[in-house]
C-alpha cells in the first residue's frame, strides 16, 4: 500500500509539473502578445529589463522616490485614503482570512462558524493565537485604483513594456502572538508564473521590530537569489527554504536584508527571489499587496473583480 501511495504521490507531481508547464508556456505566449500590442500601440518606452522576472527587487521611498518608478505627488495622500477603508474592512470579521496554528480553529473560521460582527471580538485574537490576518478581494476599496491608475503606467513602461492588470489584491495585518514570537517567519520562494511580480506597500510605519519585509542580496554584486519554480523540488521544501541551504548562501557572500521605512514604501519584486515576512516583536504590520501580471489590452480598471485569479500553482 505505501509503494502504491508513494507512485501515485509522484503521478500526480508529473502531472502538475506538465500542467505548469503548459500553462507557463501559454502565458509567456500571451506576454510577448502583450508586448507587440502595447508597442503597435504607439508606446515606445524600452523597459528596463527584457522580461519581469529580472526586476529582482526594487524599494521606493515615498519621500525620497529616485528609483525607476515614479510616485504620483498625492501618493501619500492616496495612502491615507486606502488606510482608512482596509481598515473598516478588515474589522468585519466575515471578510478576512485568518492564520493560526490550531488547524481546527482555522478550518472553523475558514468556514465562518461562530464568527462575531468584529474581528477584534474573536477569542483567538484575545487569546493571542492570530499571527496574521488577511483582507479577502479587496478591489473595493476606496483608493486602491486610483493609485493602481497612477503607478501601473510607470510599471507599464520600464518593468513589463506592456500594459498590465492586478491580479488580485489583499491586505495583511501580522501581530505579535505566543506562537510567532518562538517561530519566526520562514524564508521562501513563491510559486508563481514567471510573468507575475509583486508590489507590497507598507501601510504603516516598518522598523526593525515590527515585522520588516527581508530577502537574501550578494555583499558584492547586490543580485537577488532567484529560485525557478522548476528548482523549488530541489531547494525548497513545499517552497520553504531549509536552514542548511540558506546557511550555504550565507556562507558563500550572501548576507540579509530587512527593509525598513515609513508609511507608503514599497517594495517591486519578483517573488521568486528569496525572501520572508517576519513577524513583529512589538505592534503589529499592515501591508497591501498588488500581484502584477501583463495584459493584451489596456484595462479600463488595474483591479478589476473579473479578471481576479490565483496566482500561486
Amino acid at each position: 500500500m505505501r509503494i502504491l501511495n508513494h507512485a501515485i504521490h509522484r503521478m500526480k507531481q508529473f502531472i502538475k509539473k506538465v500542467l505548469y508547464a503548459i500553462s507557463a508556456s501559454a502565458r509567456e505566449f500571451r506576454y510577448a502578445a502583450a508586448k507587440m500590442q502595447y508597442t503597435l500601440a504607439g508606446h515606445a518606452h524600452k523597459p528596463h529589463f527584457s522580461h519581469p522576472r529580472e526586476t529582482g527587487l526594487i524599494v521606493i521611498d515615498p519621500h525620497n522616490n529616485n528609483t525607476a518608478i515614479q510616485l504620483p505627488p498625492d501618493y501619500l495622500q492616496l495612502i491615507d485614503t486606502i488606510n482608512e477603508g482596509l481598515h473598516k474592512k478588515m474589522s468585519i470579521a466575515k471578510n478576512c482570512i485568518y492564520y493560526l496554528e490550531d488547524k481546527d480553529a482555522k478550518k472553523r473560521l475558514d468556514a465562518g462558524e461562530g464568527l462575531p460582527e468584529s474581528t477584534w471580538d474573536l477569542q483567538e485574537f484575545h487569546d493571542g493565537a492570530i499571527a496574521t490576518i488577511r483582507s479577502k478581494e479587496c478591489h473595493d476599496i476606496e483608493g486602491i485604483e486610483a493609485l493602481c491608475q497612477k503607478v501601473m503606467p510607470e510599471v507599464e513602461k520600464y518593468i513589463y513594456g506592456s500594459h498590465v492588470e492586478v491580479a488580485s489584491s489583499f491586505t495583511e495585518m501580522k501581530f505579535v502572538t505566543r506562537q510567532t514570537i518562538a517561530k519566526g517567519g520562514l524564508f521562501h520562494s513563491d510559486r508563481h508564473y514567471e510573468d507575475t511580480i509583486r508590489m507590497i506597500i507598507y501601510m504603516s510605519d516598518v522598523d526593525e521590530d515590527n515585522a520588516p519585509f527581508e530577502y537574501l542580496r550578494h555583499k558584492e554584486t547586490k543580485q537577488t537569489v532567484r529560485i525557478k519554480v522548476a528548482d523549488h523540488p530541489r531547494y525548497t521544501r513545499n517552497g520553504r527554504i531549509p536552514e542548511e541551504v540558506l546557511n550555504d548562501y550565507v556562507d558563500n557572500g550572501y548576507e540579509r536584508i530587512k527593509i525598513t521605512g515609513k508609511k507608503g514604501t514599497a517594495v517591486l519584486f519578483d517573488s521568486k527571489i528569496i525572501h520572508k515576512a517576519n513577524t513583529p516583536k512589538n505592534g503589529s504590520r499592515v501591508v497591501l499587496v498588488l500581484p502584477i501580471r501583463p495584459s493584451i489590452f489596456k484595462p479600463a480598471r488595474y483591479v478589476d473583480p473579473r479578471h481576479v485569479e490565483g496566482v500561486y500553482v
